[in-house]
């Protein structure tokens, strides 16, 4: 059975993920964890100072959650009724990557799955710049959902690989797992500064004992930087997944070299499987 985390602020965007999940593991048995993380910054000082102790107010805003949350997988239960799915809710007080983090540990979580608009717009939401936030720091296979992204089969798969990163076998374990069972024409791509003959007949050599059993059309990009060649690839080829391995970079080459990590998160036009080396 595999366990998956929701992630849900109850907005229109985490629906939509969510409706895109169950569509996605449907040919799974799963149990899938509805977690609502509330936070301190929605309460306003007035509410503070004309109530009684802030546990009252905690505990009642709380409840109003978990009904919510009660409500949502009762809804969920009636749509998907014929699904080997099952449900459990989850209510955290807590910032969302601590609480995405203990939920994943002791609920043994085999993947999140999590909407993204971007980081645009003059309002900061659960499912905008935090979706970044929960790739860096939460360690597991995340599925980022394109805002209004509908399910539509995973024919296509495209795997990305920039310039001299190492691709343990391990990361690639549920990728292998979800071709296999859809079946999907697998595209791995490529990106280099610029063109390495002896690099890519190496790395052509090392996937093909990676993919063992899964047949693969390999592509190379030169010159583009890597986020550009993705968006180049999947502008040009019809494409329903995108993964790729993304490493946790340092603190200091985000500050001054940019991150390629933000670049792709904010700019996914198609969900994105992300998966841990290791």
């Amino acid at each position: 059975m595999k366990k998956i985390l929701l992630l849900t602020d109850f907005s229109q965007n985490s629906l939509n993920a969510i409706e895109y999940a169950l569509q996605f593991f449907n040919k799974w048995q799963c149990k899938f964890f509805l977690l609502h993380v509330q936070k301190t910054s929605e309460y306003i000082t007035d509410d503070l100072m004309v109530a009684k102790p802030k546990s009252f107010i905690y505990r009642a805003v709380l409840e109003n959650a978990q009904n919510e949350l009660t409500e949502l997988i009762r809804e969920l239960q009636q749509q998907h009724e014929y699904a080997k799915f099952e449900f459990q809710a989850l209510l955290d007080y807590d910032n969302l990557t601590d609480a995405a983090s203990q939920a994943v540990d002791s609920n043994d979580i085999d993947i999140i799955v999590m909407g993204s608009n971007g980081a645009t717009g003059a309002k900061e939401i659960l499912f905008g710049s935090n979706t970044l936030h929960v790739i860096r720091n939460v360690d597991s296979h995340i599925l980022v959902v394109p805002e209004n992204y509908t399910f539509n089969g995973i024919n296509s798969v495209l795997f990305s690989i920039s310039h001299g990163q190492e691709i343990k076998k391990q990361a690639l374990k549920m990728l292998k797992e979800i071709l296999k069972t859809y079946r999907s024409q697998l595209n791995i791509l490529l990106a280099l500064k610029e063109k390495n003959e002896e690099m890519e007949e190496a790395l052509k050599v090392l996937l093909k004992k990676r993919f063992k059993e899964i047949s693969f059309k390999f592509n190379s990009v030169i010159g583009l930087d890597f986020p550009e060649a993705i968006s180049a690839f999947v502008q040009l080829s019809k494409i329903d997944l995108h993964a790729m391995v993304i490493e946790k970079e340092k603190l200091l080459d985000r500050i001054f070299y940019g991150s390629t990590t933000k670049a792709i998160s904010e700019s996914i036009q198609i969900p994105l499987l992300v998966l841990p080396n290791h």
